[in-house]
């Protein structure tokens, strides 16, 4: 059974990941090729009349700016509603999950690797089941973030968004990916990959010799748990559990559908 699903794991690797990021690129290409127009527009330099030349350029310009600059500064923005905004109520609700988990414990009790596991899979899942569903959604996006009513095409059976304004259309998208079963689903897969990568970290010494087996008392974990959180603040790009994440095979596949669905709207 093991071999079964090793070999269901090359073929994804190596072939339907690959394949799904090689038709994305393609489908990239064609959504944003503005050469015919462009080419237009040097053909037609000393053929088209002004107007147009001036209704050419105009329909460049709408084809270039999916969005305008102000929609896309003011929804960029939005990228900083959890640090700035968002942080507090989460760091309240997350202590609260953690008391609720720990008050049992006493600072001489000792952790094993598994033992510690279980506890911060524990703090997670109290914590995930505390408010309403998809309740942390609230430190990512603003309250007054109403999604606009969307209107019904003729067929009754579609529905567009035409006539919504751009920056309310993405945040209509984002409400709409981030409250999916898809986004909770890769939520989960990385909090567990995160799990055990500090687990894991925080059992081995300097010297890179584990001590799985030994253990220690609560009151000695607690400073290593500390040093640890400090790294998975560190810049994205040299962060070693941004880049253990990015490696996970269903956030690279939630991505590549993500995008795909973008560009069929």
């Amino acid at each position: 059974m093991q071999e079964h699903f090793e070999t269901i794991q090359r073929i994804a690797s190596t072939t339907t990941l690959p394949r799904a990021m090689n038709f994305l690129s393609t489908r990239i290409n064609e959504e944003l090729n503005l050469s015919v127009l462009t080419e237009r527009l040097k053909q037609g330099k000393d053929v088209l009349t002004l107007p147009e030349k001036l209704e050419l350029w105009d329909k460049l310009k709408e084809e270039a700016s999916l969005i305008d600059q102000d929609d896309e500064q003011i929804f960029l923005a939005r990228a900083d509603f959890l640090a700035s905004h968002g942080l507090p109520a989460l760091v309240f609700n997350m202590q609260a999950a953690a008391s609720e988990v720990l008050k049992s414990k006493q600072l001489k009790d000792v952790f094993d690797h598994l033992i510690l596991h279980e506890t911060i899979v524990q703090v997670l899942d109290t914590f995930m089941s505390m408010g309403r569903p998809h309740h942390w959604m609230e430190y990512l996006l603003p309250e007054d973030a109403k999604l606009p009513s969307l209107t019904a095409s003729q067929s009754g059976d579609n529905l567009i968004i035409s006539d919504v304004p751009k920056f309310d259309q993405l945040m209509t998208e984002t409400h709409t990916v981030l409250s999916s079963n898809e986004f909770t689903n890769v939520v989960d897969v990385s909090l567990k990959t995160l799990v055990n990568a500090i687990v894991r970290d925080i059992f081995v010494d300097q010297s890179g010799a584990g001590s799985h087996s030994s253990g220690m008392a609560l009151v000695k974990l607690v400073p290593r748990v500390a040093q640890m959180s400090q790294l998975l603040l560190d810049e994205p790009s040299s962060n070693q559990f941004v880049q253990t994440i990015k490696n996970i095979q269903d956030v690279e596949l939630f991505f590549t559908i993500l995008y795909a669905n973008a560009l069929t709207v």
